[in-house]
């Protein structure tokens, strides 16, 4: 199994856990969750404030994108599950139609 990097940007403190763990670390400083940045992601020494700043701007940008195509991903599937709401209902009436319209 493999570890990813688990980071407090408050406290530029770092820890690898196992990814198939459920529960979300804890810093042992501040005591706040930690953000995981993955395993691939190279931790900068505690002093280097750029290097940490620059983490965790690249791991927000990712997150952000990550997030912004779930939402359209969402939104075309939603779409496609009104139009075949509408197909179905445009057939003729009969029971197996009410079912897969009202599952």
């Amino acid at each position: 199994m493999s570890n990813d990097n688990w980071v407090c940007f408050e406290c530029r403190y770092s820890k690898r856990q196992n990814k198939m763990r459920k529960d979300i670390p804890k810093c042992v400083f501040c005591k706040r969750e930690l953000y995981n940045i993955g395993y691939k992601v190279k931790i900068p020494k505690k002093i280097d404030l750029k290097g940490w700043l620059n983490i965790k701007k690249t791991s927000f940008e990712r997150d952000r994108k990550y997030l912004e195509q779930k939402i359209v991903q969402d939104v075309k599937r939603r779409h496609e599950i009104e139009k075949e709401i509408v197909r179905i209902g445009k057939l003729n009436d009969n029971k197996e139609n009410r079912r897969k319209i009202n599952d």
